[in-house]
């Protein structure tokens, strides 16, 4: 089993007999089993390692997976699929769009946030693992709507309502409020 594994890492006939021999294999060649570009390195040239630790770690640039925190309270009304936009800190005027992908298990114990990761297209190779960024979550929009200030909201009793203008006299009206921001 060994052996079949160390043919997939492309060894050459003399480096599998070389290593059944136990002897150190000073250079191999690694070919991907896909296709992108190295992102991390992790193993260094003449360092010793053991089955399952990582060598090189390849990705797909053109694809980003950006993660971000949500509060508790924002957490719920977040779903796979929503639009996203985001804002980077290192070019804050340009706005990426994308959609959430996948939402974390479980909030964080410490900070009680949840973990959202969303899908970015990054053809143009702008963006950089580890950037700092802002994500706008689109959680809920409307066709027709009216804005209105929460400062003129006042309640009466357990309604919420609005004064209005009808004609020449303030009228109060009950309303239904939705999001808020």
């Amino acid at each position: 089993e060994q052996r079949s594994r160390l043919r997939l890492l492309g060894l050459t006939p003399n480096q599998l007999a070389a290593a059944e021999r136990g002897e150190t294999i000073s250079k191999v060649t690694l070919t991907s089993p896909v296709t992108g570009v190295v992102l991390d390195f992790p193993a260094s040239r003449g360092k010793v390692v053991q089955a399952g630790t990582p060598l090189v770690e390849v990705g797909d640039p053109r694809r980003i997976l950006a993660q971000g925190l949500l509060t508790e309270g924002t957490a719920a009304r977040v779903h796979p699929g929503q639009n996203v936009r985001v804002r980077f800190t290192a070019n804050p005027s340009r706005v990426y769009t994308g959609k959430v992908d996948l939402l974390g298990v479980a909030l964080d114990d410490t900070t009680h946030a949840l973990s959202v990761y969303v899908d970015i297209d990054n053809r143009d190779n702008s963006i950089r693992p580890a950037m700092f960024g802002q994500m706008e979550i689109i959680v809920q929009s409307f066709t027709s709507a009216v804005l209105v200030p929460k400062e003129a909201l006042s309640t009466v009793g357990i309604e919420t309502g609005a004064l209005c203008q009808d004609g020449r006299h303030l009228v109060w009206h009950a309303v239904v409020t939705g999001i808020e921001s």
